[in-house]
């Protein structure tokens, strides 16, 4: 089984979307908006969490027949760069890419304060450079890098050993940005979004803000920062030429992003309101039930007559 890449990231009709979804660059707040505009359409490769490897996943994937590959017009998960040899239709990627510095800093977060994330007892157990320089997280060195390279893919599909990423998984790596139709930056996050919006089609524009952790002081710390960037020099090669690639497809396809930018924060505003508006409702309902348990245990309590 194999799929066809659209050239430099051009898409047809008959094309399945893919979503890499890199950790901690926003893709779960994207992932709102993939459920509307794909309701229905959507696969979620997903098995690290269920205790499964690749392959099992991939067994699952080959087993789809191609009436039941009609009806999904999205795949989507933390999964590497090749999952298109297992699709039997073409693949239009897109992805979303954070500073490397950020989001490394956010991935230690999310493992301190998540019981059942990968590597908590490290993260809770050491800073995060001592996770680093021990070698307690092997894989948060130059994910971006492992990700979008076929490192991931081939190490997890038995077809490589386990080796860190090099220089000539940076050129694979960049290589591999042409299958892209989007390489969107998270700290450009409507501008992605309406990116993505024009170029896949997307009728939604909408998205609720989710999974976002604190941001302590420590983060800012420039002494930490230069250390951490020394960690992921890859990633930060990797990240400086997506955003230069993002740059130079916004300036080419100007006129019809910034439209579609127009359109999404006008309804991004009008679905905050919305989003806000419920919370507080439910916050007033939420109130007023606790009133009514009270007022009933405290009649429940009083001495009968």
């Amino acid at each position: 089984m194999g799929s066809s890449l659209p050239s430099e990231g051009h898409r047809s009709d008959a094309s399945v979307d893919v979503f890499l979804h890199i950790p901690k660059t926003g893709g779960s707040t994207l992932r709102t908006l993939l459920y509307e505009e794909y309701e229905g359409a959507l696969l979620k490769v997903s098995y690290r969490k269920e205790g499964r490897t690749l392959p099992q996943l991939v067994g699952d994937l080959r087993s789809i027949t191609p009436e039941q590959w009609n009806g999904h017009r999205l795949v989507f998960g933390h999964v590497g760069f090749g999952i298109h040899r297992e699709i039997p239709r073409p693949v239009t990627y897109f992805t979303l890419v954070r500073h490397p510095v950020d989001r490394l800093m956010s991935q230690y977060l999310h493992s301190r304060r998540t019981a059942d994330a990968a590597h908590h007892d490290a993260a809770v157990s050491y800073s995060l450079v001592e996770c680093l320089r021990r070698g307690l997280v092997p894989r948060w060195i130059n994910p971006l890098v492992w990700t979008l390279s076929e490192a991931q893919w081939q190490m997890e599909m038995g077809e490589r050993g386990d080796e860190p990423c090099d220089e000539a998984s940076l050129a694979e790596a960049t290589r591999n940005l042409d299958a892209f139709a989007v390489v969107g930056l998270t700290e450009r996050y409507d501008m992605s979004v309406a990116a993505m919006r024009s170029v896949l089609g997307w009728q939604q524009a909408t998205y609720t803000t989710s999974n976002v952790g604190e941001t302590p002081a420590w983060r800012r710390d420039p002494e930490l920062r230069r250390e951490l960037a020394s960690l992921v020099e890859l990633d930060l090669r990797l990240y400086e030429t997506a955003t230069q690639r993002f740059e130079q497809q916004w300036a080419e396809n100007e006129a019809a992003f910034e439209d579609a930018m127009a359109t999404t924060r006008w309804r991004q505003r009008r679905h905050m309101w919305w989003v806000t508006a419920e919370r507080k409702w439910r916050a007033v309902r939420m109130v007023a039930s606790a009133d009514g348990r009270r007022r009933k245990a405290r009649r429940a309590a009083r001495p009968a007559a």
